[in-house]
């Protein structure tokens, strides 16, 4: 037999379970494994992903609309991006709010673009992505048109908010967001901040609210020094997978026709950074008690490639790691010792 006590409580019970306005009914877990999800797709194979949003920034005269009209041309005819990397045919629609016609006409006819491709275009139409019935719209002609991809140039044209609120921008990540939930991949054409010489850094490069680093899927940083040829193409977040290998692009201009090569693949940084790792546990481990300019110098009659301030951040990552310990000596030097002797495995 309940006593009050216990019967209140049930009744309490029964009455918050039926009270539910908003209808919520959360699957299980089990619900959620038995259902049968295809595998991911991507249209550029690691850097592209179908169903999501993809960023890709860089400062201006990076060639950052030349690449984004290059890679329709190649996605349109399921033509490998630089002449590698695998793509699936999809059908694209471009939404231009930097140039005019002319200027595209321009430029696919330098990326030699065949007739025939399925490319749409929306140049200088004026709308933002925020504009009541503008997602609806665009999602219309995806559909009647069977579009898999809208590229927008640039992030700057789709919005009239503070790009620096979280709170203004993160609305119109989530308007972006939506043409996902309809199968159509999105990829942004974004600036990245002034470049202080020798502060830049992909991850953060980004210019506006960190909503915008945190939306998308996948986040591709483009970098070109001076008026170089070559332009850096690192992928700094993928949500699916590994992030791609960096690589550097040669921006090939031959009598007024435009094509991208790779001219070399880059380090994986945390590859490098294991190996350096490696090489300034063997410093200390031969040297106990070493300060840094001493592991610097050592380093570099080693010729690792090696500069002073990231030197300073693996020093840093090996003590919270818990292999080296540090003890202060005169002024500001710091001595480094190991935490404890490592495995022959950890110095190869």
């Amino acid at each position: 037999m309940e006593n009050l006590d216990e019967i209140l409580e049930r009744q309490n019970k029964e009455l918050l379970i039926q009270n539910n306005p908003l209808q919520l009914y959360p699957d299980t877990l089990d619900d959620l494994l038995a259902r049968d999800f295809p595998p991911r797709e991507w249209l550029v194979q690691g850097l592209l992903p179908a169903h999501a949003v993809t960023i890709i920034s860089a400062s201006p005269k990076s060639f950052k609309t030349w690449l984004l009209l290059y890679m329709a041309v190649c996605i349109t005819q399921g033509k490998r991006l630089f002449g590698e990397l695998e793509t699936k045919q999809a059908n694209i629609l471009i939404v231009d709010e930097e140039s005019q016609d002319y200027g595209l006409y321009e430029r696919f006819k330098q990326l030699q673009a065949p007739q025939g491709l399925p490319i749409w275009l929306l140049s200088r139409s004026l709308h933002k992505i925020t504009d009541e019935g503008y997602v609806d719209s665009i999602i219309s002609r995806c559909k009647e048109n069977d579009i898999k991809l809208v590229m927008f140039d640039s992030l700057i044209r789709m919005h009239s908010v503070d790009e620096n609120s979280s709170k203004d921008m993160s609305k119109v990540m989530e308007a972006f967001k939506r043409l996902t939930d309809y199968g159509i991949a999105v990829l942004i054409a974004h600036h990245t901040r002034k470049d202080v010489s020798g502060s830049y850094n992909a991850e953060n490069s980004m210019r506006g609210s960190s909503d915008i680093f945190a939306a998308p899927e996948s986040h591709i940083a483009l970098k070109r020094s001076g008026i170089s040829q070559y332009v850096e193409l690192k992928q700094t977040k993928n949500k699916f997978q590994r992030e791609f290998r960096a690589m550097k692009l040669r921006f090939v201009d031959i009598s007024g026709l435009i094509d991208f090569q790779i001219a070399e693949w880059l380090d994986a940084d945390d590859d490098k950074s294991v190996e350096l790792k490696k090489a300034i546990l063997l410093v200390v481990r031969s040297e106990p008690g070493i300060y840094k300019k001493l592991i610097f110098d050592n380093l570099v009659e080693q010729k690792v490639d090696i500069e002073d301030r990231k030197l300073a951040g693996l020093l840093k990552e090996l003590v919270s790691e818990g292999k080296l310990v540090t003890k202060p000596g005169e002024r500001t030097k710091v001595h480094y010792y190991l935490a404890d002797e490592p495995s022959d495995a950890e110095m190869q």
